[in-house]
């Protein structure tokens, strides 16, 4: 789908006016609905991560703390070369074991980082890192914003292009059902009460999108097809592949 059968879809559904601005009987509601398509695009992109890229990042030696790009919406899978140069994932574990970690390994000598915490804008690895330290991630992109300007100039741009987006056709029914939402909640639509219970203009139309945000994720993960997890040598605060366990003392602490 393309912006504007988006946008024709729910003004037909809501009632909502789409006549462009500049022409008689002009209304706002569609300068509302064209923002809602963006903001709709980067909460799907978000909360399904329906279409990934990947980059690399190179560490400074001994910093810990970074800033992730703006451009990012969201980081996933992040792996570093172990001592021969082979990839392994990174753990990804709470901010406090971050600290622990950094804490219990300050006399040692920098190496390649094994946990990492991210949320926000914000990234952590665990243990301090070398120079050169290349770390490998999927993310997210931020897409570029369709303009809302009140008129169809760029009805035209399809949600499946990379630049808005990238989102699979199949999954675009969802922002349909997110621009639902937002027009019954401007509208005043889709509450009341029931059993006993008050109910906000618009809950009915977010639960139903919520559910397709599950669905989607179910569909995704289909796509891999089924199979086993990877197994995990050591025990889980290991720094890396190849830790053994059976091994005293450990090879990763100095004690049994």
């Amino acid at each position: 789908m393309n912006r504007g059968e988006v946008v024709f879809e729910v003004a037909r559904s809501l009632g909502l006016d789409d006549t462009p601005v500049g022409t008689d009987n002009a209304a706002d509601e569609l300068i509302l609905m064209q923002r809602w398509v963006n903001r709709a695009i980067t909460d799907v992109l978000v909360k399904t991560r329906c279409r990934l890229d990947e980059a690399d990042m190179t560490l400074a030696a001994g910093v810990t703390n970074y800033r992730i790009d703006d451009d990012i919406l969201a980081v996933d899978e992040i792996s570093a070369p172990d001592a021969t140069g082979m990839p392994y994932m990174l753990m990804e574990v709470p901010n406090q074991t971050i600290t622990e970690i950094l804490y219990r390994d300050a006399p040692q000598v920098p190496g390649t980082p094994s946990h990492y915490y991210c949320k926000g804008d914000y990234l952590r690895v665990a243990p301090s890192p070398t120079a050169g330290v290349v770390l490998h991630y999927f993310y997210v992109p931020r897409p570029t914003p369709i303009p809302p300007d009140g008129t169809t100039t760029n009805d035209s741009a399809d949600l499946a292009d990379p630049t808005y987006g990238g989102i699979p056709s199949e999954f675009h029914d969802a922002i349909v059902m997110y621009l639902l939402w937002e027009g019954s909640q401007y509208d005043d639509r889709g509450g009341g009460f029931y059993r006993g219970h008050a109910f906000a203009p618009g809950v009915a139309f977010l639960n139903a999108y919520l559910d397709r945000i599950k669905e989607i994720r179910k569909e995704l993960r289909g796509k891999a097809a089924r199979g086993m997890h990877m197994a995990r040598v050591g025990y889980p605060d290991r720094r890396g592949p190849g830790f053994r366990n059976d091994q005293w003392p450990s090879p990763l602490t100095g004690r049994n």
